[in-house]
């Protein structure tokens, strides 16, 4: 009984624990407000997307402001990856006050806020043969599947996949064919 108590409360602490890292929480805005850091944590009633939105913006922030790194792709992504947790566990050494602001700490952690860990879409090429468009076609979906920012269906009722719809269309304008 006594092993199945540590069990279970050694999983609550790493559980909250893993929690905490994944959301923005008010000690996160406090820190940045005391920092006089000028992104505000809007909230809209969504929490994934205003902690999504809060931490896009401070990376842009912190890239313009304190030339955070970016990840860069050299085609060995496992070796980008390690480089881009050597640069940022550098950057944080030399800005230590922003490792509480922004709560990210490797590359895994970064992926779903930075655009620079986002793979490229595929390139088209106009004027192509019909077995290029359909390669074409398999690449893209490939990669969309992959991608964070590929709007999600948020319910069955007519309203959600209308606005499913919308959001896809968005998607397709800024990526499809570019």
């Amino acid at each position: 009984m006594k092993i199945f108590f540590l069990f279970l409360s050694s999983a609550i602490v790493f559980g909250s624990n893993s929690f905490a890292q994944s959301k923005t929480t008010e000690f996160n805005i406090l820190q940045a407000k005391s920092l006089d850091i000028p992104v505000e944590y809007k909230e809209t009633g969504d929490a994934n997307f205003d902690d999504l939105i809060y931490r896009r913006e401070l990376i842009r922030y912190f890239r313009s402001e304190f030339k955070m790194p970016e990840f860069s792709r050299t085609g060995e992504k496992e070796k980008d990856i390690a480089d881009f947790n050597i640069k940022i566990k550098l950057w944080y050494q030399q800005y230590p006050q922003f490792v509480d602001v922004l709560n990210l700490r490797n590359y895994d952690q970064f992926y779903r806020y930075d655009a620079s860990c986002y793979d490229t879409p595929p390139i088209y090429a106009k004027g192509c043969s019909d077995a290029e468009e359909k390669a074409y076609q398999k690449r893209f979906n490939n990669w969309m599947a992959h991608h964070p920012d590929v709007p999600k269906l948020a319910g069955d009722d007519e309203a959600s996949k209308q606005k499913h719809e919308r959001e896809l269309a968005e998607f397709y304008a800024k990526y499809y064919k570019k």
